[in-house]
């Protein structure tokens, strides 16, 4: 999978899932945004240089909607500055402040056997999450982990404070007051004054893309990204993320058990719980490539819903519950050699958590980057 930067031009509008247009109503970002923001975008850039898709575009092709899912697929969305990358924590880390400073501990979330007692999940599942060390204080929020840091804790190693960035460090937001147009008068509507959220990128900051393209296009130029088609630079980046490593995946591979972690957001057919992931008797169960694991335990964040307007179809996408990125599962491993585990992991991490025979649906939710993950050391 290769990388492009995006680099937005100025402001950009990420606006999430709610309703937004009534006089007085406030818009907000949704940062980061969803991976179907830079797929959308990229593929409107391929479909703007090529008559045939562009016609199509135009005349309603019904097949045409497959062709584009094929095209392109979004893999991860990071940010990145020059040589630095960062990435959206993992939901088993926990930031507090040490009582009377501005200094920051950062304390590690770890399984712990509980017997029978019942997860947040209301599922039995055999272990619950606790921090290490107990620590008093309320969790922060508003911090990146640095390259440094998540190579930390994707070897089951505990970053420490000099890997965390603030958000205010990459971006800010910046309200903007706005009025709504009469489209048939050509002319402002009245009593239709709104404010919303533009996200201001710090100086040199641009989002990193993984993107499996096929054909190799040339994915070099300006696109429209995000509400009202603000402009922004794409070009190739040689920088891929720390997980895709093929020694870490030998060492999760020869240890038996493992992280998988979200990094897009999971829709998946039983809530909470990712694909291929079943119950059986007591215990939750995956099954993926010739390898069985057991589910022990789980961190998963607050449901979003996806959902999105359909170009081809001019009309809006089915809402979708989605467990957001950062969600972390816990694995043993119970059936399947080291060489098995390690092929595994290598599928899911290059397509994602989705099965073999896709609905249109399903399709058009890979393509636009949704269930992609990754896999750290679970010491």
């Amino acid at each position: 999978m290769k990388s492009v930067k995006i680099e937005p031009v100025d402001i950009v509008f990420f606006r999430g899932n709610h309703l937004f247009g009534g006089a007085g109503q406030h818009g907000d970002s949704l940062m980061p945004p969803w991976p179907s923001v830079f797929s959308g975008a990229l593929r409107s850039m391929l479909i703007s240089r090529d008559p045939g898709l562009w016609s199509g575009v135009h005349s309603g092709d019904g097949g045409l909607a497959g062709r584009l899912a094929q095209m392109l697929r979004v893999g991860f969305v990071t940010l990145v500055k020059g040589a630095e990358m960062f990435f959206q924590p993992p939901a088993d880390l926990m930031f507090i402040k040490v009582q009377d400073s501005d200094a920051i501990k950062i304390v590690a979330l770890k399984p712990h056997e509980i017997g029978a007692m019942r997860s947040s999940y209301d599922e039995a599942l055999p272990m619950v999450l606790k921090p290490e060390p107990e620590e008093k204080g309320k969790p922060e929020s508003g911090y990146w982990l640095k390259a440094s840091g998540m190579k930390r804790w994707l070897n089951g190693e505990l970053p420490g404070a000099n890997d965390l960035v603030e958000t205010s460090k990459l971006w800010k937001t910046d309200y903007r007051l706005g009025i709504a147009l009469d489209a048939a008068k050509w002319s402002a509507r009245e009593h239709a004054i709104y404010t919303s959220d533009a996200v201001v990128l710090t100086k040199d900051i641009g989002f990193l893309v993984g993107v499996d393209a096929t054909g190799n296009p040339d994915l070099h130029g300006t696109i429209r990204l995000g509400g009202d088609g603000r402009a922004a630079q794409v070009r190739p980046w040689d920088q891929t993320p720390p997980w895709q490593d093929s020694d870490l995946l030998d060492r999760i591979a020869e240890a038996g058990r493992f992280k998988m972690i979200l990094t897009t957001p999971g829709i998946f057919q039983n809530g909470w719980l990712p694909d291929f992931v079943t119950k059986q008797g007591e215990e939750y169960v995956f099954k993926y490539m010739g390898v069985t694991a057991r589910l022990v335990t789980a961190k998963v964040g607050r449901f979003q819903v996806v959902s999105g307007w359909d170009l081809l179809r001019h009309e809006p996408k089915p809402a979708q519950r989605a467990v957001p990125a950062g969600s972390v599962y816990w694995f043993q491993v119970k059936g399947g050699h080291p060489e098995q585990v390690k092929a595994m992991l290598t599928g899911l991490l290059e397509n994602g958590l989705w099965p073999d025979d896709l609905t249109d649906l399903q399709q058009a939710r890979r393509a636009e980057g949704f269930n992609n993950v990754y896999f750290g050391v679970w010491k």
